[in-house]
């Protein structure tokens, strides 16, 4: 990734919903960000992923959180926002001590 254009789309894409902090973890298969809701102030996390092949393909991880939100299960921290930039998926989840649904899409 040259520059922090991607950064600045990334931030423009989320102004509405969250505020984007510093990276959280190094960079690696995809980049993690703080983050914090606009509404709420509540903690949050922003992923934002490689694009494809590397990466997940956007539209298949969008139907897959479809397809779990449908489930409606208390037990799982659904993601709050998710979207694409450049080709590449992310997401934005509230910081929780209950296992995300992007976590467990990982897991299978």
């Amino acid at each position: 990734m040259a520059g922090d254009g991607w950064r600045k789309r990334l931030q423009l894409a989320l102004w509405p919903l969250v505020t984007l902090g510093d990276e959280v973890l190094p960079p690696g298969d995809r980049r993690r960000f703080a983050a914090v809701t606009r509404e709420r102030e509540e903690a949050a996390v922003v992923t934002f992923h490689r694009a494809p092949p590397a990466g997940p393909e956007p539209a298949m991880m969008h139907l897959a959180l479809s397809e779990l939100a449908a489930l409606a299960h208390p037990g799982l921290a659904l993601p709050i926002a998710e979207g694409e930039v450049d080709g590449r998926w992310w997401v934005v989840e509230l910081e929780s001590p209950a296992l995300s649904a992007t976590e467990r899409l990982r897991r299978g």
